[in-house]
């Protein structure tokens, strides 16, 4: 069997997102049919890295790398990235052309373009296409409030949409909410579509929380860690809410922030400004020190921002946290500001991630005498559910390491933040 993957990113980029995820995906695919040929068309760029250039060709693993080399306007408005994103769909149509004949194309949302190079390329190869949803355009930026719902571009974006979803073979989602989103806003068939979420790293073992990651920025006492990106889609503003109302009870612990992206500017800014002594920031960590991070956390916390799909957002409206694993957490939380009422995220659910910190940081140095099993039942237990109304949003740890954060904003289908597929905190190389 001879299969094309069409990508943005793919090796040696393990800085997250799409290309570390596919990575992973063709070389368990290799290891486990190595009968397989797989090819990948990608760019020569790397995905947090704007200067490195990659070679135009590499074989890794048996897989054949072909890399096309097109502008890279990261920081641009949305046109100068589609226009990028358009070079390389174009590049990766004329690469697909040249290439061998495919039993299978599997494409991606990234750049939200490229689907426009396998349809094109289907006329020409005639191979089938499976097509892998990870953020859905224009659907993101019209839920961001970036672009009008019933603009040109918006409009023009999700008539093309409709038919690379029509073409595909089959759709690949990352979770249940963005497949019932596809049925309803495109009419998609419910059998065509697949859902299969991100998978974690099995090999992955609990660590104590006196860590390497600890010692070198002089951490002590309790950690609450936050790292990924610091995207759009992410709700900072209550968890620096939370913070600060920890600061201001003088509650024990460092919030910690690690990674990069749109929102870091105004993390920086709102811990100036607010003289937040207890949030610090950092970028990402090595590949190998990943696991000493999350284990130098006593909480861990993930956050979404609660899009509107029918036009520009509101004010952010944090829904329901979903801690860890499978249930748990209480009703949405509630939209009035926090007790001084100068809060800019959800002030009641800034309160109670505040106050279910506290108690499980409590809970977590009265179980750290326990060893590895004992901090590792009480994490998951005390991961299982939130703190008052709108939950705490925070998973405890012991000795056994972190237990599962909680998402503080709801996760709303059409960001990309579903409800199945729990956001894997990527590391730097």
């Amino acid at each position: 069997m001879r299969i094309c993957i069409i990508n943005e990113f793919f090796h040696p980029d393990n800085t997250g997102g799409t290309g570390t995820v596919l990575s992973s995906l063709v070389r368990h695919l290799r290891e486990q049919y190595p009968e397989i040929s797989i090819d990948v068309i990608t760019t020569r760029s790397l995905y947090r890295d704007e200067e490195q250039v990659l070679a135009r060709h590499e074989e890794w693993h048996g897989v054949r790398i072909f890399r096309v080399g097109v502008p890279r306007p990261r920081n641009a408005s949305m046109l100068p990235r589609l226009t990028a994103g358009l070079l390389f769909s174009l590049g990766a149509l004329l690469k697909l052309a040249g290439r061998r004949r495919y039993d299978c194309v599997m494409v991606t949302t990234a750049p939200p373009t490229l689907p426009l190079a396998t349809q094109l390329g289907r006329w020409i190869t005639r191979a089938p296409y499976i097509y892998i949803i990870y953020d859905l355009f224009p659907d993101v930026p019209v839920a961001l409030g970036v672009l009008p719902a019933q603009g040109r571009i918006a409009r023009i974006c999700r008539k093309f949409q409709g038919r690379w979803l029509a073409s595909a073979s089959k759709v690949v989602v990352l979770g249940r909410c963005m497949r019932d989103h596809l049925t309803r806003n495109y009419k998609i068939a419910a059998d065509k579509i697949e859902v299969i979420p991100i998978w974690s790293d099995q090999t992955a073992a609990p660590l104590g929380t006196q860590t390497k990651f600890r010692r070198e920025h002089g951490l002590s006492g309790p950690v609450v860690l936050y790292s990924g990106n610091f995207g759009q889609c992410q709700d900072f503003d209550t968890l620096l809410d939370a913070a600060r109302q920890m600061r201001e009870r003088h509650s024990p612990g460092t919030w910690v922030f690690v990674g990069e992206g749109a929102k870091k500017e105004h993390i920086a800014r709102r811990i100036e400004e607010e003289g937040l002594s207890n949030v610090r920031m950092f970028p990402f960590v090595p590949g190998d020190e990943f696991a000493d991070l999350l284990a130098t956390a006593y909480s861990a916390a993930q956050t979404f921002t609660y899009g509107d799909p029918n036009g520009p957002k509101k004010k952010p409206f944090p829904g329901n946290p979903n801690p860890g694993p499978p249930g748990g957490g209480g009703p949405p939380g509630n939209p009035n500001p926090g007790p001084r009422g100068d809060s800019r995220g959800n002030g009641n659910t800034a309160r109670n991630i505040a106050y279910g910190v506290g108690a499980l940081t409590a809970l977590g140095y009265a179980i750290s005498a326990l060893g590895s099993g004992g901090g590792a039942a009480a994490g998951g237990a005390a991961g299982g559910g939130g703190a008052g109304t709108g939950g705490a949003g925070a998973g405890g740890s012991g000795a056994g390491g972190p237990g599962a954060g909680g998402a503080t904003g709801g996760s709303d289908p059409i960001i990309g933040a579903d409800e199945d597929a729990t956001p894997t905190p990527t590391p730097r190389p």
